[in-house]
């Protein structure tokens, strides 16, 4: 099955950055983006929010990207600055 566009499932988005930890309501698919048009960011899938120890994936987001994140409803997303921006998406199947 191909993936196809992807439809907002909410009508707000999500700041991240210091103590910000974020399920985006639960979603499994989130849509990550850096607004910030010259830094690069850590950014963190964790079990519980705002706990290092429990980072289960870890990678850089660079400065103007944007990826789709596909993750247990469960897990929190954590990006090392209020540049970065989630929001709650679905697979249009």
């Amino acid at each position: 099955m191909s993936m196809g566009p992807f439809r907002t499932l909410s009508s707000s988005y999500f700041s991240l950055g210091s103590s910000n930890d974020s399920t985006c309501e639960s979603a499994t698919y989130v849509r990550i983006t850096n607004i910030n048009s010259s830094t690069a960011y850590d950014f963190k899938v964790r079990t519980t929010a705002n706990d290092d120890s429990t980072t289960i994936a870890k990678t850089v987001i660079g400065p103007g990207e944007s990826f789709i994140l596909k993750k247990d409803p469960a897990e929190f997303i954590h990006g090392a600055s209020s540049n970065i921006y989630a929001s709650p998406i679905s697979p249009r199947e």
